[in-house]
């Protein structure tokens, strides 16, 4: 499952959005968390788990089946 991700830090605002690619049982196991563990998978995937204590939440966008959509 491909998403996009931005992440809302504590004393920050970062303009840009991350995408992120994951596997069936990733993409799972990060649906049915909530919390930190979402943010734990996800910084795990960014390789950026040092960010841990800064990032206040996260906010995602399911990207998969985008090229299915047709202009109207």
């Amino acid at each position: 499952m491909r998403i996009a991700l931005r992440c809302i830090y504590y004393k920050a605002v970062m303009p840009s959005c991350d995408i992120v690619d994951m596997d069936d049982a990733t993409w799972k196991e990060f649906l049915h968390t909530g919390g930190n563990k979402r943010k734990e998978i996800v910084l795990k995937l960014l390789d950026k788990e040092w960010l841990m204590s800064y990032v206040k939440e996260i906010v995602w966008i399911p990207l998969e089946g985008q090229d299915k959509l047709k202009e109207i």
